[in-house]
């Protein structure tokens, strides 16, 4: 028999609308039973809790009228057991709906063939076999009913998935953990958990935890809860998280995806000891402000950085003190709006990987001498030098680059003193810029079809050239080759088979043919 506690606390939806039971009882001047319930559903409700003057519930919310009493009709629609949405989602009951399964399947190209799908329901309708469970959306609020037939029958499964279900209370969750004990990959975002959460003094271990849309909760029960279940990955974005302060000291977790939050500071998680992984994609930050007067990051191996409102190079020469950072992702942020690739990996000597491509040890040598002459440049003087006093006067210049440029005297002893840019000045243009021949060729002949001389400039990437080639040969197929012999037969030719590398990485300098290949 069912009592007023087994509805308070409970999610429900009803027409389309949805909520959270807060009473369930009596009210005064109205005859039966009642349910005093949260709407989560906008403008709908008309106080909050009280009624003739009495408290019957608060609503969570905060101010608003989010509150109403409605009849218990048959109309709510209640959460419902795990097993029985397991059922539900993979067991066929009638043998006959196979028979209804689509024999092919309309792809892009055209009808694809739909070979087993047969075989794999009647091996889905074995529970048992079943290692990853997706349930998401089919209105779960816990295990009920026979907990010992739902350990049978879900013994093997690891990876669960209960996104978007009908989840209120936390003790809910470990309900079904307790059932589930070999779960290490659990999904429980987009549910309705309150704060705050009730920890209990157990204990559990799920190696990856997603708690994405789930906005009511604070950091304070995120962490509570990753520590509950000795989280090793952890996600936890578009949550409208403003601040990660008061994270522990003694927090292990290696893997943290923020993404999609309102975060501005990530300093409170530098001392996190374990943490290889940082994902703060597409949060308001502006700077990063690190003390490495004590340990900063100490593991930390990834950092993703993109969609974010770094503005100014200190954030990213900040990142010099991450010793053991490898790889960053820093795209679409004000600083990376055009092309700034060379100085990232010229400013960060420990990377090894930018935005998803590997930097090779050539690569870098050259992006150190770009960035080596962007530096020379950015420094103005009011002296009139001479070639022949360049030398002394760039010496002086470094030691006024240095609180610009931290690495510049460490990149002056591996590459050089750059010009000094009275004398950089006079040959800015004619260093940046070599004059080529473009000579369009039928691939396997010899035979000359166009040929045109082009200005084109040193850095520019491959990929960069490619409309100007198209425009000239008047077609998208061919192949690029570069030849820098100064005989007049040009025999040593070196494919330009890497798009995104600069045309100076094949040597392209003034009186190179560029030969395309038509096909």
């Amino acid at each position: 028999m069912s009592t007023g506690n087994d509805f308070v606390g409970r999610w429900f939806s009803i027409d389309g609308d949805s909520g959270i039971v807060r009473y369930h009882g009596a009210v005064s001047g109205a005859k039966g039973v009642w349910l005093g319930v949260e709407w989560a559903t906008p403008n709908r409700g008309k106080h909050s809790g009280t009624h003739s003057g009495h408290q019957y519930f608060q609503c969570q919310k905060g101010s608003g009228p989010h509150g109403s009493f409605i009849r218990q009709v048959d109309r709510i629609i209640w959460g419902q057991p795990l097993l029985q949405a397991a059922k539900q989602r993979y067991i066929v009951d009638d043998l006959a709906e196979l028979n209804t399964l689509p024999q092919a399947i309309d792809g892009r190209r055209g009808k694809i063939e739909a070979v087993g799908l047969d075989k794999i329901a009647m091996e889905q309708s074995d529970l048992r076999s079943l290692s990853v469970l997706g349930l998401d959306s089919l209105r779960i609020d816990g295990v009920d009913g026979d907990a010992e037939e739902t350990k049978w029958e879900l013994a093997n499964v690891r990876t669960l998935s209960l996104a978007n279900n009908y989840f209120t209370q936390w003790d809910r969750l470990l309900g079904i953990l307790r059932t589930l004990p070999l779960v290490e990959i659990l999904d429980i975002s987009a549910n309705h958990f309150e704060s705050p959460v009730r920890i209990t003094k157990e204990r559990f271990t799920v190696d990856t935890l997603r708690v994405d849309s789930s906005g009511a909760l604070t950091w304070l029960d995120i962490v509570n809860v990753a520590q509950q279940l000795n989280v090793r990955s952890l996600s936890f974005g578009w949550s409208q998280l403003a601040a990660v302060l008061d994270t522990p000291v003694e927090w292990y977790l290696e893997e943290l995806h923020l993404e999609s939050n309102e975060i501005k500071d990530i300093s409170p998680l530098a001392h996190l000891p374990c943490l290889r992984l940082l994902n703060v994609r597409g949060n308001p930050i502006s700077n990063i402000a690190l003390d490495f007067s004590t340990v900063c990051f100490p593991q930390l191996h990834t950092l993703n950085l993109s969609h974010t409102l770094l503005a100014q190079w200190s954030a990213v020469d900040s990142l010099l003190g991450i010793a053991s950072l490898r790889t960053l992702a820093i795209v679409s942020t004000p600083l990376t709006a055009k092309d700034m690739a060379p100085q990232i990996i010229a400013r960060l000597p420990q990377i090894t990987k930018l935005d998803g491509s590997m930097i090779t040890p050539d690569e870098r040598t050259e992006m150190e001498r770009y960035y080596l002459a962007l530096c020379s440049r950015s420094t103005t003087t009011n002296t009139t030098t001479t070639t022949a006093g360049a030398q002394e006067i760039g010496f002086l210049l470094v030691d006024r680059m240095a609180a610009e440029f931290p690495r510049i005297h460490e990149l002056v002893a591996k590459h050089g003193m750059p010009p000094p840019p009275a004398v950089e000045r006079e040959s800015r243009l004619k260093s940046r810029l070599a004059s080529v021949t473009l000579m369009v060729v039928r691939s396997g002949g010899k035979e000359v079809m166009i040929s045109e001389s082009r200005s084109l400039i040193r850095m520019m990437l491959v990929r960069q050239i490619r409309p100007i080639v198209v425009k000239l040969a008047k077609c998208r197929g061919f192949r690029l080759e570069v030849s820098n012999d100064e005989m007049e037969d040009h025999r040593h030719w070196v494919a330009l088979d890497n798009d995104t590398r600069p045309l100076s990485y094949y040597g392209v300098e003034d009186g190179s043919v560029i030969r395309v290949l038509v096909d």
